[in-house]
């Protein structure tokens, strides 16, 4: 299937770098032989961001997240699992980074996990609606 289009204004560097661990904590907390799912989509009115937004999740189908970690997940160094994240090799820098990116673009990231059933993990970039019209 064809993947949404939309312009956005942003460094592709920092952007890469957002995807990049994402998807590399998806590989690695999902476990060997596991899927990852990506999902990217239009809004025309994301409230998250108040605008048009592109969206892309990416859904792994590890054992999830407790919920009582989810809202520190994002600050540095905070681990769920000590233990499992120095095994895989985890700094607790990479989803404070992605924040941090996001936040300068403008866009947010939303959490969502059932333990059990894998985490989900959504960038939500506001796009450039002129260039859109234009398009």
């Amino acid at each position: 299937p064809e993947l949404p289009q939309a312009p956005l204004r942003g460094d592709a560097d920092e952007l890469q770098q957002v995807f990049t661990n994402l998807l590399e904590n998806a590989i690695k907390y999902g476990g060997p032989g596991r899927a990852v799912h990506l999902d990217v989509s239009l809004r025309e009115h994301d409230p998250a961001l108040r605008t048009a937004s592109l969206r892309v999740a990416v859904q792994d189908e590890g054992p999830g997240i407790a919920q009582q970690h989810l809202p520190r997940l994002t600050e540095r160094f905070y681990r769920a699992d000590n233990h499992r994240s120095r095994a895989l090799g985890g700094t607790g820098l990479g989803l404070a980074i992605v924040k941090h990116i996001l936040n300068r673009h403008r866009g947010r990231l939303l959490i969502e996990s059932t333990e059990g059933e894998g985490a989900c993990f959504t960038v939500a970039l506001p796009v450039d609606r002129e260039e859109l019209a234009r398009g």
